[in-house]
């Protein structure tokens, strides 16, 4: 499962300037509140987001200051290993040295393999997503379906979006945790069609008496329902 091993922020809502490194699986933000800890999440999900129209606004720059692009930058251990490919970003690759748990440019044998995404918004707000390495002088973007196989999400207090299968939503990023095959997929589908058929079956004789007592009200008002 893909790790974040270093995350900083500049110029992002509340943060004038973040970073971070961790070294554990599992991390516990405690801070009073408004001190930053749920735009850090925000942070987390935008840079890794799997949608390619992301909605930024003068409000997300920190001190509404548009002239400073936020910079959202998170270096990932244990990518999935297509995005490793040569072909792919495996040129832009670093590395996490185990001794240090510091994340350096050079490719090291032995050490964990890093790929560092960043997300600039500029006064423009449009927001470019790229894969950096400090020994290659070019940039190169990564695609939002690249960045949905991180299979990031985020579970909050808006409950409803938990359970759809958009991008990013947590149903749907279970499913390809299993690495489903498009057949299997496909049983959603199919159960979405048959319980439509059986809806479309139903009788419903009991909402009659509430259908009639719409289209008398609707007829008072000159309303023709036909």
């Amino acid at each position: 499962m893909t790790k974040i091993v270093e995350l900083q922020i500049n110029n992002y809502r509340g943060i004038n300037s973040f970073y971070q490194r961790f070294d554990r699986d599992v991390i516990c933000l405690v801070g009073r509140g408004d001190s930053g800890k749920t735009t850090i999440l925000e942070a987390i999900k935008s840079v890794l987001s799997p949608v390619w129209n992301l909605s930024f606004y003068d409000t997300d720059f920190y001190n509404l200051n548009a002239d400073q692009p936020i910079e959202i930058i998170a270096s990932l251990s244990h990518v999935p290993e297509k995005l490793l490919l040569e072909e792919k970003y495996g040129l832009w690759c670093r590395t996490l040295c185990r001794e240090t748990g510091v994340v350096i440019d050079d490719i090291s044998a032995g050490d964990i393999s890093v790929l560092t995404i960043k997300l600039t918004v500029d006064k423009a707000l449009e927001p470019k997503w790229t894969v950096l390495n400090g020994r290659r002088e070019d940039e190169i973007r990564i695609s939002a379906g690249d960045r949905s196989k991180l299979n990031c999400f985020m579970i909050s207090d808006f409950i409803d979006s938990h359970f759809s299968w958009n991008k990013g939503n947590p149903l749907n990023s279970l499913l390809k945790l299993h690495d489903v095959s498009a057949d299997k997929e496909k049983i959603v589908l199919d159960a979405i069609r048959e319980a439509k058929e059986k809806v479309d079956r139903a009788d419903y004789a009991h909402f009659s008496g509430v259908t009639e007592a719409i289209k008398r009200q609707a007829a008072s008002l000159g309303l023709n329902l036909d």
